[in-house]
């Protein structure tokens, strides 16, 4: 199904995927090497790349292969990539693209090395979330 979904630098075809929509280290989706999984949550699946175009760091965003035959999620992976894209603020990362491969759809992402959320919160609890809200009223 994914054509432009290559493994390592020859080109060849993936093929096997193993779970449906999951990519796994070596991969290419489109210019884009996969490194590895990074998070996973009900808009799909978020993964460390490289841009071997620009040779830089990027999180891909995958849309779930079942969800790409739902106008409705597709339309809302679309709208989250202009709504954050017309953003410029520290605290937002920046879109670099919305792209397709062979009916897989993903928002490629500017990667941000650290903690994730969720791991602060567990770490530091409530002073977290009281923070990030501080930061956001540009205080």
């Amino acid at each position: 199904m994914l054509d432009n979904l290559q493994h390592g630098s020859g080109g060849q075809s993936a093929g096997n995927r193993g779970v449906a929509g999951s990519l796994r280290a070596g991969q290419f989706l489109k210019h884009y090497r996969v490194i590895d999984k990074i998070g996973q949550g009900g808009m799909g699946r978020i993964y460390k790349a490289e841009d071997t175009k620009l040779g830089r760091r990027v999180a891909i965003k995958l849309l779930p292969e079942e969800a790409t035959r739902d106008a409705k999620a597709k339309l809302r992976l679309l709208r989250e990539a202009r709504s954050a894209s017309a953003l410029n603020h520290p605290s937002i990362v920046t879109i670099h693209a919305i792209d397709d491969a062979e009916g897989l759809d993903f928002i490629v992402i500017e990667y941000v090395e650290g903690e994730t959320l969720s791991a602060a919160v567990a770490r530091r609890g409530a002073r977290v979330a009281a923070s990030a809200r501080h930061r956001r009223a540009g205080g």
